[in-house]
């Protein structure tokens, strides 16, 4: 821990940034050594150019949650009085989230096999896919949830792990369009396996 506090002080001197902000409080990383900003869940979420001076953002999925309500509900509006949300009206008159405004360097979700529990198309796990990064990573002590004594455990376990690799921009079981990623996965690896 000392050695990560020394090359992240060493970072943070050679930057322009303001460090770590944690948009969600510091759980168990309060005896920490690096500057750190908190901004607890009762406030509301930072503009994009506040978070960008920061060298680490850290959130949680209940924050992605909030934000990706938040946009559901300014999309539904418009679509109920037949606006596209892809307009160049709807990015006028509604700001996109910030953690959507800026390219990431990195994001990295924790608790993973929550992110492997959604569907494709639901929305959150499209919201979090839709954040903009250079490399992506997905951390998770069970990456697979259910019930093991279910005959479909296995089964959709693999599915969990193939809905990780479509995080993660795998370019055979991620980047092809949902369906084909889901057969190439299923040919390759799901019927075999099983």
């Amino acid at each position: 821990l000392d050695n990560i506090n020394s090359v992240a002080n060493e970072a943070i001197d050679r930057s322009a940034t303001c460090g770590v902000v944690f948009l969600d409080g510091i759980g168990d990383l309060n005896d920490t050594h690096i500057p750190l900003t908190n901004i607890f869940m009762n406030r509301s979420m930072e503009p994009a150019h506040y978070l960008s001076k920061h060298l680490v953002v850290v959130t949680t999925f209940s924050r992605c949650k909030r934000e990706y309500y938040r946009e559901a509900r300014v999309r539904g509006k418009k679509q109920k009085r037949g606006q596209n949300c892809l307009s160049c009206s709807d990015r006028l008159s509604h700001e996109p989230s910030p953690l959507l405004q800026i390219r990431w360097l990195r994001l990295v979700v924790d608790e993973g096999h929550e992110l492997g529990k959604n569907e494709v198309d639901s929305g959150l796990a499209h919201f979090i896919g839709e954040i903009a990064a250079e490399r992506r990573w997905v951390i998770s002590g069970s990456p697979t949830t259910g019930d093991e004594d279910d005959q479909n455990f296995n089964a959709d376990g693999l599915d969990q792990l193939q809905r990780l690799l479509r995080f993660l921009r795998h370019p055979t079981y991620g980047l092809k369009a949902v369906d084909q990623a889901k057969e190439n996965w299923d040919l390759a690896v799901k019927r075999p396996f099983l």
